[in-house]
C-alpha cells in the first residue's frame, strides 16, 4: 500500500473512529437537576463550510439546530426551531456547544491556567 492510499484510509476511517462526542451543558440541567448533554456525530470539512461566512448568531443557532441530538441520536430540534433559538438562546452557551460541534477548541475561563504539555 502506497503513502497516498494509507493517508486516505486514515482520513476515511476518522469519523467513525471519533464516534459520537458530547459536551454537558449545565446551563440547560433539567429542573429536578439531572445534568443535560448534547451529542453529536462529528463533521466533516464540508460540513463545516456551509455555516461559514454566516453571521456568528445565525451560525452557531444553525449548527445546533442541524447536528445537536440525545444521546440515542434523536433530533434536539427540529428545522423551524432555528428562529427561536437564534432569538432567544444565551449566546455564550451557545456559542459553546456550536464550537464544541465544529471542534473549534473551548476557551479557558479567565483566570485558568492552560494545560501543561
Amino acid at each position: 500500500m502506497n503513502n497516498n492510499s494509507t493517508g486516505l484510509t486514515a482520513v476515511l476511517g476518522e469519523m467513525d473512529r471519533l464516534g459520537t462526542q458530547s459536551i454537558e451543558v449545565p446551563e440547560w440541567n433539567t429542573a429536578d437537576g439531572e445534568p443535560f448533554f448534547v451529542y453529536w456525530k462529528p463533521l466533516s470539512l464540508e460540513q463545516v463550510a456551509k455555516y461559514v461566512g454566516k453571521k456568528a448568531k445565525d451560525a452557531n443557532a444553525r449548527i445546533i439546530c442541524d447536528h445537536a441530538t440525545t444521546e440515542d441520536g434523536a433530533k434536539l430540534f427540529s428545522p423551524s426551531d432555528f428562529l427561536k433559538v437564534s432569538k432567544s438562546g444565551h449566546f455564550k452557551t451557545i456559542n459553546r456547544i456550536a464550537s464544541a460541534i465544529i471542534g473549534e477548541p473551548e476557551e479557558e475561563e479567565e483566570g485558568e491556567e492552560p494545560p501543561l504539555d
